[in-house]
């Protein structure tokens, strides 16, 4: 009869043998999918090849198809991905032509309708290459029917085709990409393209603000320098949410426009410090004497990034500015906004002597 210790050790051996089992599968495993990846890689290539051929001329729109008569569809997608990081336009107008009404495009457009969501996002993803209009109601079915990852891989396909009826439903459910970050939101509508500005401006007046989406849209405002926006954007500065109004600041600033210096101005006593902070930087972007006593007063707010942000302002708005700067730095008779003038000062002169410091700090 075995003893414990026999039976520790059966068991230890048993456990290892399992143990390197699950090993060599594993590895076994890697280095087949290894394998298909460089054989999916090393056909890319060849596919590459006509491509570019069909590109410069030397490849009829016949002669690419019979090309990809038989091509694995993973090897087409992969190809056609790595393709259209570097061309677009009507070069890549051309090759989507030549392509749109083949069998693996047909197929991939029935994906759509999978029941996996991973599934219905990665078929929009690859229709989104191909820029075809023909695709978008599907796709805005798709993107309706969610959930977000289906969403956004949708939205951004039909960014790529240009489709208003999909911006426009996107600000009008701000649900389906709440919980988004409003980077990721501004990338998707900027994706749009500035030609639907006024279709952006139109629909962010007629409805409540609210969500990551409306967010992205007042950037965006900003970003295209949209100055028929001023008015909508300073009246969500002045009455619209926290995070409304920071944005709004922010995008008046980029904007640039004098005309908003005196919403800008009135938002340097906003309730919230966020808002503050921004209106005292927009208005340094923007850069009119007339701002000079509003942001001399900021310079002793009680919040940091207000009291940094109105400093750094005076030093953009010429000698008035900077005699202003000068007198925080000397005689007011808040510490911190002395020492936040002193900052700048010696930002300036690092500046002089180094070449792109003060933007550096900033």
């Amino acid at each position: 009869m075995p003893n414990t210790y026999d039976i520790l050790g059966l068991a230890l051996v048993g456990s290892t043998g399992a143990t390197v089992l699950v090993a060599v599968t594993t590895m076994a495993a890697f280095w087949r999918s290894r394998g298909r990846l460089r054989r999916v890689a090393l056909a890319s290539e060849a596919l590459s090849v006509r491509f570019a051929e069909h590109l410069t001329g030397r490849c009829d729109t016949a002669t690419l198809r019979r090309a990809l008569d038989g091509v694995p569809d993973a090897v087409f997608w992969f190809t056609l991905e790595r393709f259209a990081d570097g061309v677009s336009g009507e070069a890549w107008g051309g090759i989507a032509d030549a392509l749109r009404d083949l069998p693996v495009v047909t197929r991939e457009a029935t994906l759509l309708d999978h029941p996996d969501a991973w599934r219905r996002a990665l078929a929009a993803r690859h229709l989104g290459m191909l820029g075809d209009p023909l695709h978008a109601d599907a796709l805005r079915n798709t993107m309706i029917q969610g959930p977000t990852m289906v969403t956004l891989s949708a939205a951004l396909a039909l960014a790529q085709i240009g489709d208003v009826r999909a911006l426009r439903w996107l600000v009008t459910h701000p649900d389906a990409t709440n919980g988004q970050t409003r980077h990721r939101m501004v990338a998707l509508v900027k994706r749009f393209g500035r030609g639907f500005v006024n279709e952006l401006r139109q629909e962010l007046r007629s409805r409540r603000a609210e969500g990551v989406i409306y967010l992205a849209a007042i950037e965006c405002l900003g970003v295209w320098k949209d100055r028929p926006s001023r008015k909508l954007l300073e009246a969500t500065l002045l009455v619209g949410g926290l995070e409304p109004r920071v944005a709004a600041g922010r995008a008046l600033g980029r904007i640039g426009a004098r005309a908003s210096i005196p919403a800008l101005c009135e938002a340097l006593t906003d309730r919230a410090w966020q808002v503050r902070a921004q209106a005292a930087r927009a208005l340094g972007m923007i850069r009119l004497r007339a701002a000079v006593p509003h942001l001399e007063r900021a310079t002793s707010d009680s919040a940091w990034w207000v009291r940094r942000n109105a400093a750094y302002a005076l030093a953009t708005q010429g000698a008035a500015g900077m005699a202003a700067l000068y007198r925080v730095s000397q005689l007011s008779r808040d510490p911190y906004a002395r020492e936040m003038g002193i900052e700048v000062l010696q930002a300036l002169l690092w500046e002089q002597h180094s070449p792109g410091g003060l933007s550096r700090v900033d």
